[in-house]
């Protein structure tokens, strides 16, 4: 299955502190922020595998971050699933593993297109990263017959292709953020 491209999204929640604001320090409401995705938390996949229980190791990004950084890293909106296709709605310039998952931060461009966007993950319509990615390496459990349980997959290593917001995550505990003047007057 390492040949085939897959795509995974991830919700936050603002009241567990997984939602952060980073930015310029212009506060000019072109910076985004967030987990691309949180590592060693199980999430119920339903793909052409199946219906699985997946979990992503904390150094699954290593190697493809070292080889390709984060500026062949496509921001893209919902995968280019939009009216834009898949037409990068910015550039990353971090993208790292921490503790908790992978971090991201990036400038959105400014232009007509990402205006729709920037007000979606500012009135927090949209909440959610996700990423496009091919599996390089991969262990899987099997659940024991007739337990009810479901197979277990720990992707171990993945080569990253694109990450940016989305409208339905997979994964529960990624987070989008966007700063700008009005949000530090709120905060």
């Amino acid at each position: 299955m390492a040949d085939q491209i897959h795509e995974r999204s991830v919700a936050f929640n603002i009241s567990d502190g997984d939602f952060e604001f980073r930015a310029a320090d212009d506060g000019d409401g072109l910076s985004i922020s967030g987990w691309i995705t949180r590592f060693g938390e199980p999430t119920v996949i339903s793909d052409w595998l199946g219906e699985y229980v997946e979990e992503i190791d904390r150094k699954a990004f290593d190697r493809t971050l070292v080889e390709r950084g984060p500026a062949k890293v496509k921001m893209q909106f919902d995968h280019g699933h939009s009216v834009f296709g898949t037409l990068p709605i910015g550039v990353w310039q971090t993208i790292r593993a921490e503790r908790k998952g992978l971090w991201g931060e990036g400038r959105i461009h400014d232009n007509w297109h990402t205006i729709p966007i920037r007000a979606a993950i500012e009135s927090q319509a949209l909440d959610g990263m996700s990423f496009k990615f091919k599996v390089v390496g991969e262990k899987w459990r099997k659940a024991e017959p007739g337990s009810g349980k479901l197979d277990h997959r720990v992707l171990t290593e993945v080569a990253l292709f694109e990450a940016g917001p989305v409208v339905h995550q997979a994964y529960e505990g990624t987070s989008v953020g966007l700063r700008s003047r009005a949000l530090d007057l709120y905060r």
